[in-house]
């Protein structure tokens, strides 16, 4: 029978320990995003996983047609979005995500619906502390009534002290009916680390802002703002995010809520 002192269960528990902490480490790493809409310029390291699920309610108001680009300013109702990001490359990531839309719970006659898509993100540039990223993504959609779109994005985070700031914009092609030529999407946020656990910030959404300049744009420009809060667990590699945006155009919904959790594994 081993005992306490038995070097076979020495050797275990220092295996063990080890590999608990291997795992926490790579973890960790990148659990630092504290936005709810905009996306971080970061592209996960090699083989490492960034898992996320995000739950968005939309108030009264004229939504967008659909979440255009899982931006969460759907028609009044729950929005639940499952995704994942997987690193290629120390520059290369693949992204997936699914989007379920259930307008049903409105009260005003809708359905549900839903979303697939993905996209490869390449980071172009960085700075030589690592603090400063431009990433490039390309990727397309799917809706399951059978439209498609195709997306280019350009992502820039900058990070200075407990400030960061990111910023994203995205051009879109539909096949939907009456869809627009292209349309435009900005995202941006500013966050700051009030703790090593908490960050406060405030984010922007503008959806269609193509309305701004072109006269015959359809849906009209769609923009919000509200303020966000992250909880960060760098040793787990969890991160709890969420806050509320309000409408800043007429066409825009009342309010949205979103709140997200992300993971981070190897």
């Amino acid at each position: 029978m081993a005992t306490a002192t038995d070097p076979r269960r020495l050797v275990a528990s220092l295996a063990l320990a080890l590999s608990v902490s291997m795992l926490g480490a790579m973890a960790s790493a990148q659990t630092d995003r504290p936005f709810v809409y905009a996306s971080d310029a970061r592209t996960p390291q090699q083989l490492q996983t960034l898992a996320t699920y995000r739950l968005t309610w939309g108030g009264a108001g004229n939504g967008a047609l659909r979440p255009i680009g899982a931006a969460g300013l759907g028609a009044p109702g729950f929005m639940h979005e499952f995704g994942a990001e997987v690193g290629i490359l120390d520059r290369l990531s693949a992204r997936v995500y699914g989007v379920v839309s259930d307008t049903s719970s409105n009260g005003l006659g809708g359905n549900v619906s839903g979303t697939v898509g993905g996209e490869l993100r390449g980071r172009l540039w960085s700075s030589a502390d690592r603090r400063h990223h431009v990433t490039l993504s390309v990727g397309a959609l799917r809706e399951l009534t059978g439209s498609l779109a195709l997306q280019l994005r350009a992502a820039g985070t900058f990070r200075f002290g407990g400030l960061t700031l990111t910023g994203d914009v995205t051009l879109e092609r539909s096949t939907r009916n009456a869809a627009d030529r292209v349309d435009v999407i900005v995202v941006a946020g500013a966050s700051y680390a009030v703790r090593p656990w908490l960050r406060a910030g405030v984010e922007y959404v503008g959806q269609d802002l193509e309305a701004l300049w072109d006269p015959d744009e359809i849906e009209g420009a769609r923009q919000m703002a509200g303020p966000t809060v992250a909880f960060v667990s760098e040793r787990y590699g969890l991160q709890i995010a969420l806050g509320p945006a309000f409408g800043l155009t007429p066409q825009s919904p009342t309010a949205v809520l979103r709140a997200g959790v992300q993971y981070a594994f190897r």
